[in-house]
């Protein structure tokens, strides 16, 4: 209780230095799910915004005050079953100074794909986005650790797994067998929901939560809880 009490006392202390209106970028069918931001090797920044009703990545160049929509390739939305499908992205540095890629995949879809940020700073989508390959399952994206490691979990499931993103030799390399389990599901009833690392990237936290059962009204009288604790300890590459 204490720590999320002190997490939430720092959210409502942060200062808002940047906004920019999304109105001219979205229409009425649009359902924005994601945000993540990002720096280019000039040390500019940029924030992405994923659009999951009109296949699209919202692109913001904060200094220029600049934004563009990149359409996504119709092939990302193949088997989707879902009719409110959710467009997860996420953000994994590269090696080099300001390079990266962000992961993309919807909900329902069976496939991960990858494009590089240089190319979504372009506003170039065609032929830039690779397929990386099937997933095992359902996937729900968590988080990266601010660096090549995406987390996640499967829909439904509390398990977490890690995949390293950037594993030598084969860097694209997707599958199951790619895959860590680093966090095992105790019966609390809780789901992740988020992973992501603190200001300093030397602790990597967990946002866990009841929230698939509360909206179900299956949480009975305990109602609504939240966990937030350390996932694991940071070491630098």
């Amino acid at each position: 209780m204490d720590l999320i009490l002190l997490c939430f006392v720092w959210i409502v202390c942060v200062q808002v230095v940047k906004q920019f209106d999304l109105s001219g970028l979205v229409c009425s069918a649009s359902r924005l799910n994601y945000i993540t931001a990002d720096y280019g090797d000039d040390g500019k920044a940029f924030v992405y915004v994923s659009d999951a009703a009109t296949r699209a990545v919202i692109v913001w160049e904060v200094e220029a005050n600049r934004s563009f929509r990149v359409v996504l390739p119709k092939a990302i939305t193949h088997d989707c079953t879902g009719r409110r499908d959710v467009l997860y992205i996420a953000l994994a540095k590269g090696p080099a100074a300001g390079s990266g890629s962000l992961y993309l995949t919807y909900l329902t879809s069976n496939r991960m794909y990858r494009i590089d940020t240089c190319n979504l700073r372009r506003g170039c989508s065609e032929g830039t986005v690779a397929d990386l390959g099937p997933k095992p399952e359902k996937m729900v994206i968590l988080g990266t650790d601010g660096r090549t490691t995406l987390y996640f979990r499967y829909r439904g499931q509390g398990d977490v797994y890690a995949w390293d993103t950037d594993r030598p030799g084969d860097g694209t390399s997707f599958g199951s067998d790619r895959f860590t389990l680093v966090r095992k599901a105790d019966d609390c009833g809780r789901l992740a929901t988020h992973v992501a690392p603190d200001n300093q990237g030397g602790v990597l936290w967990i946002l866990e939560s009841n929230f698939p059962d509360y909206i179900s009204g299956a949480v009975g009288c305990l109602g609504a809880n939240v966990r937030l604790q350390p996932l694991v300890a940071q070491c630098g590459k």
